[in-house]
């Protein structure tokens, strides 16, 4: 790499209230960035973060310039999480300076992680006010439509449109956009997007590290991993899983991934309306 690159990320998220866990896309973004940086020396990050978002990278080993968004706000739920994010998004653009190459010799890349309305609109920003920014979007899955998707239909709404705006930004000025999976690309070129901008790298999976650690002992016939929120698709698992049962009565499923409390009493409450104590462990946020 001829130039020095220089990534900046943007998170102004405040911190989450009786939620366990981290979610996919920042442990991805933490793993991806630790591994660039053995691949090139080159590259350097800036990250314009909360203060409990710099502290979870720190402690996962990504060396970078972090600078602390001031806030105490807390969220409990999409509605808290929605408008206490937006409050520090707009702050955000008081408190940071859009990102200047400091020299010829510099590449400046915004990488903004989720297609989340607050993580796209800085990007969107920074481009605006600097057009040799280099933007880079990651697009998880696309939502479907609000009225045929489970769980609460005022948040499908509104989780909808957000995207649908997100999407219009980033069709608009994103430079490369990164899927996870070719079904994604496929949804985006039938909208008519630019195939030369997409490029699919799904999650990958550190066999050595997980190979190398103590098993639990327990076995099991399935494992659903994911954050438990509608658009994970575990509203379905019970059913699922109860239709498997029938056939191998003692069929074992492990449920792992973070989740609010009220979603996580639901769940086990459901398990045991549908008698499938036996059949089915939550297991809550697991550590590697």
């Amino acid at each position: 790499m001829n130039k020095k690159v220089k990534i900046f990320v943007n998170m102004a998220v405040p911190e989450a209230i009786g939620y366990d866990g981290k979610t996919g896309s920042l442990v991805r973004l933490a793993e991806m960035f630790k591994h660039f940086k053995q691949l090139d020396g080159g590259i350097s990050y800036v990250f314009n973060v909360t203060e409990h978002m710099a502290q979870y990278f720190q402690k996962n080993g990504v060396a970078a310039r972090y600078n602390i968004l001031p806030t105490g706000l807390k969220f409990s739920g999409y509605f808290g999480l929605g408008w206490r994010t937006l409050f520090l998004v707009i702050k955000s653009f008081f408190v940071f300076d859009i990102p200047r190459a400091e020299t010829d010799e510099e590449k400046i890349v915004v990488y903004a992680s989720s297609d989340l309305f607050w993580e796209v609109i800085p990007a969107w920003g920074y481009k605006i006010g600097n057009k040799k920014i280099e933007w880079v979007q990651i697009i998880h899955h696309i939502y479907p439509n609000w009225q045929q998707r489970s769980g609460k239909k005022i948040i499908n709404f509104l989780g909808y449109y957000l995207q649908r705006g997100s999407l219009f930004l980033i069709h608009q000025k994103a430079d490369k956009i990164i899927l996870m999976n070719s079904l994604v690309k496929a949804k985006l070129l039938q909208m008519g997007w630019n195939a030369r901008k997409i490029c699919v790298l799904s999650n990958g999976i550190d066999f050595e590290h997980f190979s190398a650690g103590p098993g639990s002992g327990k076995l099991f016939d399935g494992i659903f991993l994911g954050r438990l929120n509608p658009n994970k698709g575990f509203a379905d698992l019970i059913p699922i899983w109860k239709k498997v049962c029938e056939k191998v009565p003692a069929a074992k499923l492990a449920i792992i991934g973070g989740a609010g409390k009220k979603t996580k009493a639901d769940l086990i409450q459901e398990i045991k309306n549908q008698g499938l104590e036996k059949n089915i462990e939550v297991m809550g946020f697991l550590p590697d």
